[in-house]
């Protein structure tokens, strides 16, 4: 309490409530733009995950490993690899368990992340996030996202960062600033290169 600081404690409040906003724009847009999870040009599979990875057993998820990347690469007329797979995060919460009872080898993440790996050859990111979950996001669904992170693909467009102004004293008291930003939705260039 000695050390605390009024001023910092709002700025980091209103730079977290900027964040928070700016993620539900990123993933699910707004009124006006669309988001990663709600693009209408999309291509959507509804057949390789049938239900939660974490609900899969050791037969379930090795046909989900054989066949998601075959999609996807056919999704996008065999012109890239994901490196990012979005997942909601019920379901990568329970990625921990092990892929088979009586061979606790590997749990479901480790399979899933070698897999992806060995077939992309680099790194495929498998990332948990909460507004691809339906019981967080307006879309009346749950959705997973396999895409190709690049600029040239997808990107968020932020013309104009967080920028706070410096801050004034009005009344010889209190000292007060006021923070700006622009920010579009997602603007996908090659929907190609995401399959939900």
């Amino acid at each position: 309490v000695n050390n605390y600081s009024l001023i910092a404690g709002k700025e980091r409040s209103r730079k977290k409530s900027f964040d928070l906003g700016l993620q539900k724009v990123a993933f699910l847009g707004n009124k006006v733009v669309k988001g990663l999870l709600n693009q209408t040009d999309i291509a959507i599979d509804t057949t390789t995950i049938p239900k939660s990875l974490k609900e899969m057993n050791f037969n379930e998820i090795n046909v989900f490993v054989a066949n998601v990347l075959e999609k996807y690469r056919k999704n996008c007329n065999r012109t890239a690899y994901p490196n990012v797979f979005l997942i909601p995060e019920s379901d990568y919460n329970g990625l921990s368990a092990q892929v088979s009872p009586q061979f606790p080898l590997k749990n479901k993440f480790q399979m899933l992340q070698e897999a992806f790996d060995l077939i992309a050859r680099k790194h495929v990111a498998i990332l948990p996030c909460v507004d691809a979950d339906q019981d967080y996001n307006k879309l009346g669904l749950t959705r997973y996202a396999l895409y190709n992170k690049d600029m040239d693909s997808i990107k968020l467009v932020k013309a104009i960062d967080y920028t706070p102004t410096m801050f004034n004293n009005i009344d010889g008291w209190n000292l007060v600033n006021t923070a700006f930003a622009r920010v579009g939705g997602v603007f996908v260039n090659r929907p190609q290169e995401i399959l939900y």
